[in-house]
């Protein structure tokens, strides 16, 4: 897509399709099919290369929602974004929440260290308990979230004890914190652990440890 040099007669100027453009060059091609549109001013060109960012396949979530973004601060709702671009409005507002995030947080997302979806649930939980925490939803500004990795994970010291704890238990049906195990068995393991430690510190402490219940079984 091109729109004439508006300073210099007989050129033109690329809107969209700077790879296709470049790819067509490497390959040795003189001529390539072009659309061309009506000069209507810079802001009009910025646009279209936006929308056109938007659509692309090869772009990022990150990338797409920061192209919706400059839509979006040029004064474009969430509905016309979607209809710009060809979109869904909740697909939009998917890409938007992302913008919540800060950098740090962003490049996890980009670099697929978080999930689009967990990273979109989180903003939108947030929102939801600062409007009730406040009464009011603030747009005034936008929000620089940092997010939070799961504390209960493979990398947990216990996750290995958990994991082979709920599947010795058949806890299959359950869902599994972490993708390690159920709530029930990390607890489980937890205060196991706890109970090892109490055992350890009175120990060296001098203190004899106190007895455990142990709960018998029938015979």
């Amino acid at each position: 897509m091109v729109r004439p040099h508006p300073q210099r007669h007989g050129w033109l100027v690329v809107l969209g399709g700077h790879r296709r453009l470049a790819a067509a060059r490497l390959a040795g091609l003189e001529e390539v099919p072009v659309v061309v549109r009506e000069a209507v001013g810079p802001a009009k060109d910025i646009e279209i290369m936006l929308v056109e960012n938007c659509q692309r396949r090869d772009l990022g979530p990150i990338e797409k929602a920061e192209a919706m973004g400059a839509l979006r601060d040029r004064g474009y709702s969430n509905l016309a974004i979607a209809k710009a671009t060809g979109l869904a409005d909740a697909t939009v507002c998917t890409y938007l929440a992302l913008l919540d995030l800060d950098a740090s947080s962003q490049e996890k997302v980009r670099n697929r260290e978080l999930a689009v979806s967990v990273a979109v649930e989180a903003v939108r939980k947030t929102r939801a308990w600062q409007r009730q925490r406040t009464g009011q939803k603030n747009r005034s500004a936008r929000m620089r979230l940092s997010w939070e990795p799961d504390h209960f994970t493979e990398r947990h010291p216990l996750a290995r004890k958990a994991n082979e704890l709920c599947d010795a238990r058949e806890h299959n049906m359950r869902r599994r914190i972490g993708k390690v195990a159920c709530g029930q068995c990390w607890e489980t393991v937890i205060r196991a652990d706890e109970r090892t430690a109490m055992a350890a510190l009175a120990g060296a402490n001098g203190t004899p440890p106190a007895p455990q219940p142990v709960r018998g079984r029938p015979e």
